[in-house]
């Protein structure tokens, strides 16, 4: 396993950390509020980097 596997199974626990405090504070904030958006903006990078570290590590890519 390279360097940048380890990175990404790092990168993915740190996502589903993150998917999990979101959907807890996702329950607790009323749609429409201003919070409510931020934290709905707030999935977009989570999920763009989770689907980046699944990605390599299924593709095992190593670019050096």
């Amino acid at each position: 396993m390279g360097f940048l596997q380890a990175i990404s199974q790092i990168v993915l626990g740190v996502n589903f950390v993150f998917l999990l405090l979101l959907g807890f504070s996702l329950a607790f904030v009323d749609p429409g509020t201003g919070p409510y958006v931020v934290a709905q903006l707030a999935l977009i990078p989570v999920i763009l980097s989770l689907a980046g570290s699944i990605a390599v590590l299924y593709t095992g890519w190593e670019p050096f």
